[in-house]
């Protein structure tokens, strides 16, 4: 039975394998075709290549499939355009293989006529490990992975975020472990990567009286003068003169090595009767920013001061709350006393004293002359403290307007009289009473009331008649 099927096997065999090598057969260079399994030089292939300076042909054509083309090169451009020492077929490309202009930069490839950078060119970024950070730098067109170790003192982090870029943070500080000794900070801790906690040195230290001295401290004890060293206090007997040597520090005495402490930053020693200070590092507190100081200002502030949001003083503004302040607000805008203020009021009361004593002379008894004044008062006032209760009311400016009007009103009933005297030629002998009349309200006036009755009579007769 298996004999019957070895032709089989091997018919199926034999075309397997005829199939494989068909499948991997290898394929003619660019510049040729296969012609009955045969790969023949098919030169319409061949393509002449651009270039910026001058094209030279510098072989033939030929038989052999791959060189089939002749090759070219560029020729003719200065020293500075050329790259790789070629000239260029075009901007940043050169002939390298003398038949097709290529990218002189290896991950750059020709798109219309400029070499653009082509990705799928650049190599695969590297993998950092777990104690690492993984930083992206470009180098010409493609990504650059650099793994950075981060120190010992901190971790990576892994945000899986394209957005976010791993970073190292710092492990937490652990505590100060001095055993029987005192810690002596070296450098302070700055909360970055590789400096993230204090860097500290175990020192033995010196107690003494329940008093703790660091290296290097030293203390006096009545005539013996110590020292600690590495936690052993060293002490020798002082002489008297050294002891004599001592140092007057604001009305204190200090013997000689014996030190004190002027702040938390500076240490002093007194060495043979002179103070010899050290100063340390320390941080420099600055305080908030303070109000500046008024002394050095210009400014006169006569309504005194008051608190701006900051808590600094500055001016406060005067408020008008009654009529008295903004009666000297109007003295001051129209530069005026209260002297001439009130000599204008008093002039204007007898202005118009006057004006209504020739108003009523020249009236008959059902017949009133408006009134021009532009205020009410009580009886029990004057004229002068109705005027000025007006401005006090209604300020100067409408105490201008009101004798204006009133000013306007008169001259209307003048020029009409006149006018009325010329038509009919009737000439009036009167006079205005005078000052003295108006002022003294004793003075006997009817001769003359009587008279401009009299007048007031013949003029309506001859009105009659006409």
């Amino acid at each position: 039975m298996i004999v019957l099927w070895l032709p089989v096997l091997c018919a199926l065999i034999r075309n397997g394998n005829t199939q494989y090598d068909e499948h991997f057969e290898e394929a003619c260079p660019p510049d040729s075709v296969k012609i009955e399994d045969v790969c023949k030089c098919d030169y319409t292939l061949c393509d002449k290549p651009p270039c910026q300076s001058t094209l030279v042909q510098v072989a033939n054509l030929t038989d052999v499939p791959g060189s089939c083309c002749p090759t070219y090169t560029c020729e003719g451009c200065v020293e500075e355009d050329q790259i790789e020492g070629m000239c260029p077929c075009l901007p940043g490309a050169v002939l390298r293989s003398g038949r097709k202009c290529e990218c002189a930069k290896q991950h750059y490839t020709l798109s219309n006529g400029t070499c653009e950078c082509d990705v799928n060119k650049c190599e695969l970024p590297d993998l950092c490990d777990e104690r690492s950070v993984a930083v992206v730098e470009r180098e010409d067109c493609c990504e650059k992975v650099k793994c950075i170790e981060c120190p010992s003192d901190s971790y990576p982090t892994a945000y899986n975020n394209a957005t976010l870029d791993d970073m190292c943070v710092c492990y937490p500080c652990p505590p100060h472990k001095c055993n029987g000794t005192q810690v002596h900070i070296l450098r302070n801790a700055r909360n970055v990567p590789g400096m993230c906690c204090d860097l500290y040195l175990c020192e033995n230290a010196c107690t003494v009286n329940g008093t703790l001295y660091s290296h290097g401290d030293s203390w006096s004890l009545g005539d013996t003068q110590c020292n600690c060293q590495n936690g052993v206090s060293v002490c020798s007997s002082i002489t008297p003169s050294e002891m004599s040597r001592t140092c007057l520090v604001e009305n204190k005495i200090y013997h000689h090595n014996e030190t004190w402490i002027v702040d938390s930053c500076t240490n002093c020693t007194c060495v043979h009767g002179e103070p010899k200070c050290i100063a340390h590092m320390c941080d420099v507190l600055t305080s908030e920013a303070k109000c500046p100081p008024m002394s050095a200002c210009r400014k006169v502030c006569e309504n005194g001061f008051r608190l701006n949001k900051q808590g600094c003083e500055i001016c406060k503004c005067k408020l008008v709350q009654n009529k008295t302040d903004r009666l000297d607000l109007l003295l001051q805008e129209y530069n005026l006393t209260e002297e001439e203020l009130t000599n204008l009021v008093r002039s204007r009361a007898e202005a118009e004293d006057v004006q209504s004593t020739v108003d009523s002379s020249t009236s008959t008894s059902s017949t009133t002359t408006p009134s021009t004044t532009v205020c009410i008062s009580d009886h029990t006032k004057t004229r002068g403290d109705c005027t000025y209760s007006c401005i006090l009311e209604y300020g100067i400016p409408g105490f201008v307007v009101g004798a204006i009007f009133a000013g306007i009103l008169l001259f209307t009933f003048l020029k009409c009289s006149e006018k009325n005297r010329q038509k009919y030629k009737m000439h009036y002998n009167y006079r205005p009473v005078g000052k003295e009349a108006a002022l003294d309200k004793n003075l006997n006036i009817s001769p003359i009331i009587n008279s401009k009755n009299f007048e007031l009579k013949s003029y309506n007769e001859k009105k009659n008649v006409i």
